[in-house]
């Protein structure tokens, strides 16, 4: 992952590997007129404890929705990444959970 933050906020929480990113990079430095730099923020800090907590199933992200009828449903990293997601977390749901 990588993230970006500014004095107002996270500006940036993407996958590194996601093709479109240095698109958003680039667009990022246009906005700010500054390339992004390597450094330390508390929004940053803040992100990576939700990470952490996220990570030790504490702590839910929309990739773990699903439609009412069991399928995947859209995603914005697309639907292979949710489903890779998923089964990194331990699998997908066998049943429809409502």
């Amino acid at each position: 992952m990588l993230a970006g933050a500014t004095r107002c906020g996270i500006c940036l929480l993407e996958f590194a590997d996601r093709p479109l990113l240095p698109i958003r990079l680039r667009s990022l430095e246009a906005g700010f007129g500054n390339p992004p730099a390597p450094g330390n923020h508390p929004l940053l800090d803040r992100l990576a404890d939700r990470l952490t907590e996220y990570f030790a199933g504490t702590r839910q992200d929309c990739h773990r929705v699903i439609r009412a009828n069991g399928d995947l449903g859209g995603y914005g990293s697309g639907l292979g990444r949710k489903r890779q997601l998923l089964e990194l977390e331990g699998g997908l749901a066998q049943a429809p959970l409502f």
